[in-house]
């Protein structure tokens, strides 16, 4: 990625700020702490009751963070509900629908517990929204929940558009999810900056799609070792946009 170099971002061009939302405006409290209570909630709810052991359920939950699943449109299912449904099938475990959507919500709130708003981030977006267009682009498989927080927050109003994967059946590094963001504002590429925090989705996708992009490092991840060699502006909080923006 050092053949990017986007240090000398033109103020005077950027028209409108992207963000991604996990890891950005949202940071967990303890990230390994979130994703024991996700697995936890998959033993309490079918693991206990089914006689699934333990481990299955591990098996279960890794699957479904790892592996793409169709989304089942037909029965109106999200792409995490989607998951869940096809690989409890493949376990032999067939559950009502209303029972799949009612473990997606449940699990994700589980995982929620652990993060929280960042405390800048609402301050720094206010700011932000006097000058430019405000955009949210994020990766998550169950939409209902991703409005869920936005909309319990004051980050609600702050946007003036929300985009998730599991909406418009694609992905960040995949270009064309930027894309959609340009069209809702009627931006070009070259007029955005794309905050975020993994370097695969988040920058190197901005990048591919013609966009800025800065990476937010707080220190915290275990890939701070690979952002030290990317070349782009690197941020360490949110208050530090004002000096970049």
């Amino acid at each position: 990625m050092s053949k990017y170099n986007f240090n000398q971002i033109n103020k005077n061009k950027i028209r409108g700020v992207f963000f991604d939302l996990y890891g950005t405006l949202l940071t967990f409290n303890d990230y390994d702490a979130a994703n024991r209570h996700w697995i936890n909630c998959y033993y309490e709810y079918i693991g206990k009751p089914y006689n699934i052991s333990f481990n299955q359920i591990e098996i279960l939950c890794n699957k479904i963070i790892t592996i793409d699943v169709p989304k089942n449109n037909t029965l109106q299912l999200s792409t995490y509900e989607s998951k869940i449904k096809y690989f409890l099938e493949e376990i032999n475990l067939t559950l009502p629908i209303e029972q799949i959507k009612e473990l997606a919500n449940i699990s994700v709130q589980k995982w929620q517990e652990q993060i929280e708003v960042d405390r800048h981030s609402i301050s720094t977006i206010e700011n932000l929204r006097k000058i430019y267009t405000v955009g949210l682009i994020t990766n998550f498989d169950h939409t209902p929940h991703i409005h869920e927080v936005v909309g319990s927050t004051k980050l609600k109003s702050l946007f003036d558009f929300i985009i998730v994967s599991d909406d418009v059946n694609c992905k960040k590094p995949e270009k064309k999810i930027f894309e959609i963001g340009l069209s809702k504002c009627g931006l070009n590429p070259e007029e955005v900056v794309y905050i975020g925090d993994n370097p695969e989705d988040d920058i190197q996708g901005a990048i591919n799609a013609g966009l800025n992009a800065i990476l937010i490092d707080r220190g915290t991840k275990t890939n701070s070792a690979i952002t030290k060699n990317i070349d782009v502006p690197k941020i360490t909080s949110l208050q530090e946009l004002t000096t970049i923006l």
